[in-house]
């Protein structure tokens, strides 16, 4: 609670998953959805480098329910994964929700807000952190198409945002090339496959206001006790996404590239040995 003012978060969401033949998962209220290698929308939980250097790879279920306390990262509306054929599913979603945005009052021949900056902290401990709570619109529809085979599977992905007040970021040098407007568009088209002790898996991505990002990388069983894994990340200075959540040194998804290069070895059951080196500049 909050200056005698209701709870400062409130969160519910109905979930099923397969529940028939044909309807993979169902989920309304508050709910998570992630894509891909995490370009254009992850929600779900995205890991970056770590002691477990092998694990780099986004999976999981594409429709999650929400049981975080986390207020930025979650859609809210309804989510449905259907399954077309023995190896195509479709995945809708459509989501409407107020977020948390510095508004700003522009007064010139006719007066108008726009929004410089979306807060992602999910904070409302000063006045100023008050006011900015739930004060921009964000309507977001999206979906998946899949196909699955023998050895592998790909998808293409797609969703657009809109805002009910323009963002309009301040004139700083690190902005100069994000997304401003209130229409964001970003697809994709994301892949893996095995062939086998290789495993390849990528995602090239684009985003409406005219920038690029791939990732694209490769695990390998080189024996029965040594594994590597090498990971090629690009990601334009233009590129936006709303909902990152792909493997780099920041979740951002912009204005990074590197080269990342992965080594687990089992000499004995009980022993491991791991490490890596990643190559970047931003």
């Amino acid at each position: 609670f909050k200056n005698g003012q209701s709870m400062d978060y409130r969160s519910a969401h109905f979930y099923m998953r397969d529940v028939s033949s044909t309807l993979k998962a169902v989920a309304l209220g508050d709910y998570n959805i992630s894509l891909g290698q995490g370009l254009t929308m992850y929600n779900g939980f995205s890991p970056g480098k770590s002691a477990f250097v092998m694990d780099f790879k986004r999976t999981g279920r594409k429709i999650r329910r929400h049981t975080s306390n986390e207020e930025i990262r979650y859609l809210r509306g309804a989510a449905a994964t259907v399954i077309l054929s023995d190896n195509v599913e479709f995945t809708g979603f459509i989501s409407s929700r107020n977020r948390d945005g510095n508004g700003v009052t522009i007064d010139t021949d006719t007066i108008f807000e726009i929004v410089s900056s979306l807060q992602t902290s999910g904070l409302h401990r000063t006045q100023n952190e008050i006011d900015d709570k739930g004060s921009v619109h964000n309507f977001i529809y999206g979906g998946n198409i899949n196909y699955n085979g023998k050895r592998g599977q790909v998808g293409f992905n797609f969703y657009n945002s809109t805002f009910d007040k323009p963002v309009q970021r301040n004139q700083q040098l690190y902005n100069q090339f994000l997304w401003n407007g209130d229409q964001l568009g970003n697809y994709s088209i994301d892949y893996s496959y095995r062939i086998k002790a290789l495993s390849f898996f990528g995602e090239s991505a684009y985003s409406s206001n005219g920038g690029w990002a791939h990732t694209h990388s490769l695990l390998m069983g080189l024996s029965e006790f040594v594994s590597a894994g090498l990971s090629y990340r690009n990601f334009d200075r233009k590129y936006t996404t709303l909902y990152p959540g792909s493997f780099a040194e920041t979740q951002s998804t912009t204005n990074e590239s590197g080269l990342y290069f992965a080594l687990d070895i089992h000499p004995t059951y009980n022993w491991s040995i791991t490490g890596y080196a990643d190559l970047f500049q931003s």
